[in-house]
């Protein structure tokens, strides 16, 4: 399963482009690929700037087998369960999360200074296996990409060594202006932290 919220704007924008000329949305999808509007016309759907392509996969076999330059151990909580018994995919992001925190203490990267701070833009996780309670997670981390205004951050977590996810995560230095050049110091311990390039 590949959860990736990339997926979710094109689906908003076919929504919106498929408005009548009185701004109503399709009623419903009419079987062959059409939809029908408001006011009861067939809209073609087969235009090729609607298609919306399958994401790329996240290379769970290379990084299997990187050695990361950052681990962090998760403790699993009971409220991280689903009705199934295993950790919910939703708690998986708080997982990650918590483990990109550690990273930050772990690697004792500097300070921001007053007004900067990172933020997520983009966040792609692959489940492989189950998490199961009790017990903890390994998350082991690396950087592979530094840019001017942002860097990427992959991510494994492991239970009982075996992978179970997979994720790659993309933040933003920002202030209160916006996206703003990552400092030169933070550079430099990002570039410590870098796993060998894809």
């Amino acid at each position: 399963m590949v959860v990736d919220t990339v997926w979710f704007f094109p689906l908003f924008q076919l929504q919106t482009q498929l408005t009548d000329e009185t701004g109503q949305y399709p009623r419903g999808i009419i079987a062959g690929g059409s939809a029908q509007t408001g006011a009861g016309e067939s809209v073609d759907l087969c235009h090729p700037e609607l298609h919306v392509s399958q994401p790329s996969r996240i290379e769970r076999e290379r990084l299997d087998a990187v050695d990361f330059p950052v681990r962090v151990e998760v403790p699993l909580r009971f409220s991280d369960l689903d009705t199934l018994g295993h950790v919910n995919n939703a708690a998986v992001g708080v997982i990650l999360q918590e483990a990109r925190v550690g990273l930050s203490q772990h690697a004792a990267l500097p300070g921001l200074g007053e007004g900067f701070r990172t933020v997520v833009a983009g966040l792609r996780i692959e489940f492989a296996a189950e998490l199961l309670y009790p017990g903890a997670v390994e998350v082991c981390m690396g950087i592979v990409a530094v840019g001017r205004t942002s860097f990427t951050l992959v991510q494994v977590g492991r239970q009982n060594g075996l992978s179970a996810l997979y994720a790659e995560v993309t933040l933003v230095m920002s202030s209160a202006n916006g996206p703003t050049p990552i400092p030169d110091e933070l550079r430099a311990a990002l570039e410590r932290l870098r796993v060998a390039s894809r």
